[in-house]
């Protein structure tokens, strides 16, 4: 049985990790990271995160190449298919979330969106999996992504395969530690506030982009009539 091998090269196109993931975290003083919206919350690295992914990283620090190709780096992520995807982050001084270049256009109607899952490893990928409904639990996570991917790729690549995935409340019920148990799959836990440590950031952000792109040559050639200027 093998693997998916990937159909197309990203990896020219991917930008840098540190670059992609710089906007999560708050790091200068004075300076903080905006979703065009003042309400959104702000993720800070504090000591007690450092020192885990400090930790981490002395615990793999000596893994091959081949150790690596054994993992499958896993994770969910939801696109918005309007323009004011709230997917963008800028930076901009304290006060000024109201200056005209940090406010963007907007839709008044509701968004859609859609959410989905997949997996990488350094010599193949899963399928591209669609989650109906937008919404994804415990149940589902193992009916949808654990038996039908997991298992296969455990089957692929034998004992030394490692699944790796985030720390979302439904990819850690005890349903699913079971699950995980039962097919032999080990899990490489990461730390919290760690999402720079799965290299499948970058699938998101670079599919992200082209996301985008597609949707603002759509409305260039179907403009909208009923678009206003607004806090996205």
């Amino acid at each position: 049985m093998g693997l998916v091998q990937p159909q197309w090269d990203m990896t020219p196109e991917l930008p840098n990790l540190n670059k992609t993931l710089k906007g999560r975290f708050t790091e200068t003083e004075g300076i903080k990271k905006s979703l065009n919206s003042p309400k959104k919350g702000r993720c800070t690295v504090c000591s007690w995160h450092r020192s885990a992914r400090l930790q981490w990283c002395r615990e793999h620090h000596n893994w091959t190449e081949q150790d690596w190709a054994c993992v499958l780096f896993s994770d969910d992520s939801k696109f918005s298919l309007s323009l004011d995807c709230r997917r963008q982050l800028i930076w901009h001084e304290s006060g000024t979330a109201y200056r005209p270049e940090n406010i963007q256009e907007k839709y008044r109607y509701p968004k859609c969106s859609i959410m989905v899952w997949a997996g990488i490893m350094i010599n193949g990928r899963t399928c591209l999996h669609v989650v109906a409904n937008g919404t994804m639990t415990g149940q589902r996570y193992i009916d949808e992504v654990l038996l039908p991917h997991g298992r296969l790729f455990r089957g692929a690549v034998g004992d030394k395969f490692v699944f790796i995935d985030d720390n979302t409340t439904c990819h850690r019920t005890l349903a699913v530690q079971d699950c995980l148990d039962s097919e032999g799959i080990q899990r490489l836990v990461r730390p919290a506030c760690s999402p720079d440590l799965n290299p499948i950031e970058n699938v998101w952000d670079a599919l992200g982009g082209k996301l985008q792109v597609k949707l603002s040559s759509d409305k260039q050639e179907h403009p909208h009539p009923c678009t206003h200027r607004g806090m996205g």
